[in-house]
């Protein structure tokens, strides 16, 4: 005789086994959040806090400028970081504050590679270095520190004086312990960079010979010395490495591009044009050329990987701040907002912009602070340019896409129309360190 199933019973049993997979989802959930957290750092105290403050939820941009005078913004693998003369600040892509802390620097100076940034303070002795928005290491050196890089491993890298020599680089693991040092007596070291790995070291070095200003690149290999080469009556402002094996540098003489091994596989000459800033990272280099007090502006020159030329234009205006990724250059001059296509030379925006001091691209959004706010403006693509170009809010693109699929609307992200003036600081143009990114002006000669 056949059994008969009873369909309730069934139902129940089906309804248990979802509950269990459910619980057990949690469950798996809330282990590889904690594993994650606990790989972000090996602080506990920093750990899922930390991790969970990534994602919290915020109201959008615009939002309040933190207090302070800003020295630099950054991207720190999509947070958002600004460091200011009394506290270093991270933010999401929703405008929550991730992550603030107080400092006592007087020159903090930032170097990025990945999700690793190292905060130095130039000219004195302390520093700190972050995975994200977790603290990873900090302290004091015993000497004043010229400059600093750090790895996408977690590596860094500072240049000190020492008691006796001109200069020393020392390269430090993540826990702070030195993992080798080099002593210069007859070098000022003004450039360092690590490789992703934190292998592989370059350091550039000024120095004089029979009266005459020249500079020094050094390639490391694991401690070992593998190369070095000279530059005559040149100072190099920044060394990047474009991963493991080639290095993108620039001097107030020309670009250059390099192997890991010292082979020279590329070269750009300014031909006696001036270097008034430059920006050189992994995504792009960009040189602005010439002398604001006799052509009103400078050439705007953007170089392909191999460092031929790929594209100039014109701007006017003295230059502030200058920043790109691997599409656009985003441009302070004068009063003026430019965002420029680095692959044409097009200028997709180019209008006032008055009271915007600092900016920085993140994605395809450009943050921008003023004295009250930090705003996020929408690049423009070449295709969508209209006119002479407008700074676009991200808004405008949201409402279009709102109005699309009727969803409600939100409040639209726009620049202030009246907040006071503020001269933007000759210092955004940065220094000739090692950043990653860089930005800077062609340092004047030290006196040795």
């Amino acid at each position: 005789m056949a059994e008969i199933t009873n369909l309730s019973d069934v139902r129940r049993k089906r309804e248990k086994k979802r509950s269990r997979r459910g619980f057990a989802l949690i469950l798996l959930i809330l282990a590889l959040t904690v594993i994650l957290s606990l790989l972000f750092s090996s602080r506990s105290e920093y750990g899922l806090s930390s991790f969970m403050d990534l994602f919290q939820s915020g109201n959008g941009y615009p939002i309040e400028a933190p207090g302070g005078k800003s020295k630099g913004m950054y991207n720190l693998d999509g947070l958002l970081c600004i460091s200011s003369d009394t506290d270093l600040m991270m933010y999401n892509s929703k405008g929550a504050e991730t992550f603030s802390v107080k400092h006592q620097m007087a020159d903090p100076q930032v170097s990025v590679n990945g999700n690793m940034l190292l905060m130095f303070d130039q000219g004195a002795k302390s520093y700190a270095l972050y995975q994200n928005n977790v603290p990873v290491a900090d302290g004091e050196t015993d000497y004043v520190i010229y400059t600093g890089a750090a790895s996408a491993k977690g590596t860094f890298a500072l240049a000190t004086r020492s008691e006796d020599y001109l200069s020393q680089v020392s390269v430090f693991d993540r826990n702070k312990a030195v993992k080798y040092t080099w002593n210069y007596s007859d070098k000022i070291v003004t450039c360092v960079a690590l490789s992703p790995s934190g292998n592989k070291l370059a350091v550039s070095g000024l120095y004089t010979e029979d009266g005459t200003i020249k500079s020094q690149l050094l390639l490391y290999n694991n401690g070992e010395l593998v190369d070095s080469r000279d530059f005559d009556d040149a100072v190099l402002c920044s060394l990047v490495f474009v991963g493991e094996s080639e290095i993108r540098g620039v001097s107030d003489q020309g670009a250059f591009l390099i192997s890991d091994k010292g082979k020279l596989m590329g070269e750009y000459d300014y031909k006696a044009q001036p270097l008034a800033a430059f920006y050189n990272s992994t995504e792009a280099t960009v040189l602005l050329l010439g002398d604001y007090r006799q052509t009103g502006g400078y050439e705007v020159v953007s170089l392909k990987n191999d460092i031929n030329r790929q594209s100039s234009t014109f701007i006017k205006g003295n230059i502030h701040v200058l920043k790109a990724d691997a599409n656009n250059a985003y441009i302070l001059a004068g009063s003026n907002y430019y965002q420029i296509d680095l692959h044409s030379g097009e200028h997709l925006v180019e209008e006032e912009a008055e009271y915007i001091y600092d900016l920085q691209p993140i994605g395809k959004g450009v943050f921008a602070i003023t004295n009250e706010e930090i705003v996020r403006m929408e690049q423009i693509e070449a295709e969508d340019r209209e006119g002479t170009g407008s700074v676009v809010p991200e808004q405008n693109k949201q409402e279009e896409e709102q109005e699309d699929w009727k969803t409600p609307e939100e409040t639209p992200s726009e620049l202030p129309e009246e907040v006071p003036a503020e001269t933007p600081d000759e210092e955004e143009a940065v220094q000739p360190e090692e950043v990653l990114p860089q930005t800077g002006t062609a340092p004047s000669e030290p006196g040795l």
